[in-house]
């Protein structure tokens, strides 16, 4: 029954994907990010035992919330693009993404307050922006914009393809970009110069080159030495920035519930202490209490870092390399209250006074003196604005320092920042009960050899972009997954991971494998 099931195609019944696997191999996937969620439903699908160890009593990864004041507060990723991208990993699993979450178009992207007190809404609509652009700093500057917009439609038409919907970029593929796109493609895609220096050929206004190098903040880097390419960041949300109906824990419990009809196995509370590897082969995994899980391949989808730093074993250890810096890190705080001062949109930005001294001190390991804040404002969005009290998360960026101590990082010294730089701002913050905080010491804490990083490494280079692990490692069978891994960081981005992982297991078992096939949705590409 179930090779039968499996057999049809997706647009007959993808609910009918059943989940009894029909072979004996067994795959642990170490890690229930969105990620390794992904990777642990397809793989499912594709008729493989899969059993899904997470070391935390919630699945999720970076994606969770916290409870205050009777309400759940997202307190990790907030911003959610590339919808096309979540669609195609649901439909690898079988699946729909509208059967298990729902997505609401937001009518802007985010709201950006500057120093001389000046504000700008930004729209997921090139023509929109032109206007409000215009009307913010005048004709010369919406013209640079609508060039910026085109310059970063070219970009991602150039790496979609080759770099975000493949394994792991080579040279020789960056190279191929020239016979594909002719031979001023590798100069197009921008990696000789930084955002920084992009953005100044666009935009005389200070306010919106600090506006648009902001973007290299999603990747947990500095604008003024992130590659240029990285301005595909900004095209992606000309189209749409999306809100979850239950916040983006929703999401994480959405792919639960996939994997979970999928036939996974899901273990919570479970650590993994060792990789077993043997004639250079993954064979499965030691847990915590001693016992092992033998297994055909393992999926590692925490933190890379933790492979090359030795916290699975020895054996592992050979299986990534690293050395480069690592990203930033964060600063964030939880609350239910209000904030006096200001009118906030679901995404606001309050800018500091110099974006080049802010990120020269990140650079150089210490919190700005002036660091720009990041709100979160849950409740707000298409809906009207909320009566009273309301969900808020604030973000400061921070640098990657989490193991030097938690005396370093407490929580008074994280609220007295907030405070200070909502002051700076001419903003007041009333909360209704005690703060949730995270520090780079909470974060180095809860995800094992990241040191507080919150994107893997940081992308300084076009070269780091190509050194980023991919999916396929030098231990036969061990593959990973997660946002600290290629194509890169954020929840789009960590779900292709899970894609890419899917394939390559089944890359590295096709030979054995007697199962039945099951065609895979491939690719990120722009509908």
């Amino acid at each position: 029954m179930f090779v039968k099931h499996i057999e049809q195609t997706f647009d007959e019944d993808p609910k009918r994907a059943q989940s009894e696997p029909v072979t004996s191999e067994r795959i642990v996937v170490v890690g229930a990010g969105v990620g390794g969620i992904t990777a642990a439903a397809i793989l499912a699908r594709r008729g493989f035992d899969v059993h899904l160890l997470e070391k935390e009593a919630r699945v999720g990864g970076k994606v969770r919330a916290e409870q205050i004041a009777g309400v759940s507060i997202d307190v990790g990723p907030t911003v959610l693009t590339m919808r096309w991208t979540l669609e195609r990993a649901f439909e690898a699993a079988g699946a729909h993404l509208s059967d298990y979450v729902t997505l609401e178009a937001l009518p802007r992207i985010a709201r950006h307050r500057f120093r001389d007190g000046s504000e700008l809404d930004l729209f997921p609509n090139v023509d929109a922006n032109v206007a409000a652009i215009r009307a913010f700093a005048g004709p010369r500057e919406a013209d640079g914009y609508r060039a910026f917009a085109a310059y970063g439609a070219r970009l991602f038409e150039l790496v979609n393809a080759r770099f975000l919907s493949a394994q792991r970029p080579s040279l020789a593929e960056l190279l191929g970009l020239a016979g594909h796109f002719g031979p001023s493609a590798l100069l197009r895609i921008d990696a000789h110069r930084t955002m920084a220096a992009s953005v100044e050929r666009f935009f005389q206004d200070p306010r919106l080159r600090q506006l648009f190098n902001r973007y290299a903040t999603y990747v947990g880097s500095s604008p003024y030495s992130t590659p240029a390419t990285l301005h595909v960041i900004a095209h992606v949300e000309h189209s749409g920035v999306w809100s979850v109906e239950g916040g983006m824990a929703a999401l994480a419990s959405g792919l639960e519930r996939l994997a979970v009809d999928r036939g996974v196995t899901i273990r919570r509370a479970t650590s993994v202490v060792e990789l077993v590897v043997r004639s250079g082969r993954a064979r499965g995994v030691v847990l915590a209490d001693g016992s092992t899980i033998d297994a055909a391949a393992v999926v590692f989808a925490g933190d890379s870092a933790a492979l090359a730093r030795g916290l699975l074993g020895a054996p592992a250890r050979r299986a990534v390399k690293t050395g480069a810096r690592r990203s930033l890190s964060a600063l964030t705080i939880a609350a239910h209250g209000t904030l006096e001062g200001v009118e906030l949109d679901r995404h606001n930005v309050f800018f500091s006074g110099d974006y080049r001294a802010e990120h020269d001190a990140l650079s150089a390991g210490r919190l700005p003196a002036d660091p720009t804040l990041y709100v979160c404002a849950a409740d707000r969005g298409s809906a009207s604005p909320p009566e009273g009290a309301e969900r808020l998360f604030f973000i400061m960026n921070a640098p990657a320092t989490g193991e030097l101590g938690s005396d370093r990082w407490s929580t008074a010294m994280a609220e007295d920042e907030l405070t200070r730089g909502l002051s700076r701002s001419g903003i007041r913050l009333r909360a209704t009960a005690p703060m949730c905080v995270a520090t780079p010491a909470t974060l180095a804490e809860r995800y094992p050899g990241s040191n507080g990083a919150i994107y893997g490494e940081a992308t300084e280079s076009m070269s780091a972009s190509l050194k980023r692990p991919g999916a396929k490692t030098s231990i036969e069978r061990l593959i990973l997954a997660g946002g600290t891994v290629h194509p890169g960081a954020g929840v789009p981005m960590a779900m292709q991971s899970g894609c890419l992982a899917a394939e390559e297991v089944e890359a590295q078992l096709r030979s054995t494998s007697s199962r039945a096939r099951v065609a895979m949705p491939g690719g990120t590409s722009m509908r």
